[in-house]
């Protein structure tokens, strides 16, 4: 797989992703200090999941509806770069075959549930995801009208 490691993710677990056998871009090794978008733009353009742990992506990504190739956002209460590895061990030997795709298969295809339902954080992005992506459908609807008059 392809990722992206945020430089607030550190540069032991780009290392650990490499040793796996993955191709992966590190910001805090390769590019320190450029701006979230770019990092998005980035992902995008080069086919690559992005791993974080920062909000704001979360943010960018399921609020403002940044196209993207997919987010691993790691917000853990030990934010080790051992710990971090361990999760992400764990997630990529369960869900490796799922990683790959768009967003939209994983958000109508996973739920907390899958995610051993302690992520209340994906639930309210989730839920948001779905309502802005309606909403938009809708507005799409409402703006093909037009209007007639005698």
């Amino acid at each position: 797989m392809r990722f992206l490691v945020d430089e607030c993710t550190g540069s032991m677990v780009a290392d650990w992703l490499k040793s796996q056998g993955h191709e992966v871009l590190s910001i805090f090794d390769e590019c320190r200090g450029i701006d979230d978008d770019e990092v998005l733009r980035i992902c995008l353009n080069e086919n690559r999941i992005l791993l974080t742990n920062d909000k704001d992506f979360g943010e960018k990504v399921f609020r403002e509806g940044f196209l993207h190739q997919g987010l691993i956002l790691l917000r853990l209460e030990d934010e080790r770069a051992s710990s971090k590895i361990l999760v992400l061990s764990k997630l990529l030997q369960s869900y490796s075959d799922r990683l790959v795709g768009s967003f939209d298969d994983f958000i109508n295809n996973m739920t907390a549930e899958d995610l051993n339902g302690s992520d209340v954080e994906y639930v309210e992005w989730a839920g948001e995801y779905k309502l802005l992506k309606r909403l938009n459908e809708r507005m799409s609807a409402l703006k093909s009208i037009k209007h007639v008059t005698a």
